[in-house]
């Protein structure tokens, strides 16, 4: 312990980097993405482009989840603040805090990202917070499960000669997979694989294109290439094996689907709806589902001309009027943002898919690659502008009607953020991070407030400071933590000494302090208090009533 407080000490005084492992930095973020080195950088609301990462190490891909946490996968395996390598880590961007995840998945194993159409993300949770991931070993394919996102805590749900494209997470655990074995010839089939690991075989001798969870808390399926499977199914609740012959979206030559994809097309540009026909609708880029329990999906093939469509609740095709080609599509509340083109130039245009009102958003010809709203009333994206042939990354505000979420009041100009050097290899969603807590904070396993492990858990207590505008104030610093009615606290050599004579751990100007460890140790059972404080003037003395101070509490059981 007496290290760990050095090194912070050491950290106070010189404003050095702690270098006890890979760090985080997300303060003002609004933007995170991959350059073309794959260097992973954030964009603020000025324009700044900076590194997220300490080192700024290689990152192969970023996943940004519905949790808000972002997924990182390094491209070589790096020393992290618990003294292991990962490849495969999770950051929090709202309190600047970065955990490995499976200390085996090391070179040459590594995370199987796109495969398929790349609708399913690469790394998926059930409600118990238990984490999903696949990963490939010599063309040796595994599915993996991180139990309680515990990164130590690895099972191996699949290991052998299975090639898992499509599938879908469940909340009970429960895991849908379309695969792929090699049986003399290729063979596809879709499958249910229990969370006791039971498997049961729902549709053979079909590739599965898509599996995804619609707001009426059903499955849906795009299946196709072969008879009797060839459209979009509605599965059974009890994701027991279904019927072949009755789809929710396809074709009347082949099978009776609920809705027929000729009738949906009908009024509509031919040449504007063929990628749906062309596979019933079974094969999808892209599925949003907006507020108001709409899910809408780009169709069509990763390289062909694409339809906008919705399946639910009632499947009607979207042809806006604005736009010919779309080539993205995002939500925003109710509304649709749509990316694309018309008569050969770029547009960005909202949708409203319950009055058809369409709304132009943007008069610059950018080429837009990602696309999200974000939480303060901005559009972001990036994308290739071509007056002047330069990758760019903007934003532009837009204001809806506050009690509809979906009429579209005004629209600003187009603010160009940042100038790239190249076309970026992702970019997340954005990602929301708060304005910086003024002041000193503690966490405990990367947690406010209060937290609770097993007495076998090590427990990490991290400190951090935002100076704002007192930088420099010469206070006191504090360390201090209560276990019942005894306290102890850290005086300035580093040492824990039980209450008396109370001493500060060091005096100085306040500096930033970005997260730093102070303790990885496991503690008995009980209940326990972590402090950082300091405190004015620098006097040696604490004085309560000119102090600012952020605790946590830990129940170990």
């Amino acid at each position: 312990m007496k290290t760990a407080i050095g090194l912070l000490l050491s950290l106070i005084i010189t404003g050095s980097v702690f270098a006890t492992g890979i760090s985080v930095n997300f303060d003002g973020a609004k933007v995170v993405f991959l350059d073309e080195n794959h260097s992973l950088n954030k964009v603020d609301d000025q324009g700044n482009v900076s590194p997220v990462l300490s080192p700024n190490v290689v990152v192969s891909n970023i996943l940004l989840s519905a949790q808000g946490n972002l997924f990182v996968v390094l491209q070589s395996s790096q020393q992290f603040g618990d003294g292991n390598n990962y490849v495969l880590a999770y950051a929090v961007p709202t309190n600047n805090t970065i955990s490995g995840i499976d200390t085996n998945l090391l070179w040459p194993q590594s995370i199987v990202w796109e495969l398929g159409s790349g609708v399913s993300p690469a790394l998926q949770s059930d409600a118990a917070g238990n984490l999903y991931y696949r990963t490939s070993n010599n063309y040796n394919f595994s599915l993996k499960k991180c139990v309680n996102g515990n990164g130590t805590n690895i099972v191996n749900l699949i290991n052998d000669n299975i090639l898992v494209c499509e599938w879908l997470v469940r909340p009970d655990g429960t895991i849908l997979m379309g695969e792929s074995v090699s049986e003399g010839l290729l063979y596809w089939k879709l499958v249910k694989l229990a969370p006791d690991n039971t498997r049961t075989e729902l549709a053979a001798n079909a590739e599965t294109w898509f599996l995804l969870d619609f707001p009426d808390g059903n499955v849906y399926a795009g299946l196709l290439y072969n008879a009797p499977y060839f459209g979009v199914y509605k599965l059974p609740v009890a994701l027991t094996n279904f019927d072949g012959y009755t789809p929710y979206i396809g074709s009347t030559i082949r099978n009776s689907p609920e809705y027929d994809v000729t009738a949906l097309a009908n009024g509509h540009n031919s040449t504007y709806v063929e990628p749906f026909i062309s596979t019933c609708g079974s094969t999808i880029v892209k599925c949003v589902k907006t507020d108001d329990g709409r899910a809408i999906v780009l169709a069509g093939a990763q390289l062909t001309q694409k339809t906008i469509v919705q399946y639910y609740p009632i499947p009607e095709i979207i042809e806006p009027t604005l736009i010919d080609c779309p080539t993205l599509i995002e939500k925003m509340s109710n509304l649709l943002l749509i990316a694309g083109t018309k008569n050969g130039g770029n547009k960005l245009i909202s949708y409203d898919p319950a009055t058809s009102n369409e709304t132009s958003l943007l008069n610059e010809d950018i080429e837009i690659y990602h696309l999200k709203p974000l939480y303060d009333g901005y559009i972001w994206f990036d994308g290739l502008k071509l007056d002047g042939n330069q990758y760019i990354v903007g934003k532009i505000q837009i204001t809806t009607n506050s009690a509809l979420s979906r009429a579209v009041k005004s629209v600003g100009s187009f603010q160009e953020m940042a100038t790239l050097s190249g076309k970026p290899a992702n970019l997340v969603d954005i990602v929301a991070n708060p304005s910086p807590v003024i002041g000193p904070v503690i966490k405990a396993n990367g947690q406010l407030d209060n937290v609770t492990i097993n007495s076998s858990a090590n427990l990490s207590i991290t400190v951090q400071l935002n100076p704002g505008e007192s930088v420099g104030t010469e206070v006191d610093w504090w360390i201090v933590a209560r276990s019942g009615s005894t306290w102890i606290y850290m005086d300035s050599s580093a040492e824990w000494k039980l209450e008396g004579a109370w001493r500060p751990m060091y005096q100085g100007g306040l500096c930033n302090v970005p997260a730093t460890q102070v303790w990885s140790y496991s503690l008995p059972v009980g209940s326990y208090t972590f402090y950082f404080a300091v405190d004015w003037p620098m006097d040696g003395i604490l004085t309560e009533d000119a102090i600012q101070v952020d605790s946590v509490n830990v129940t170990v059981q």
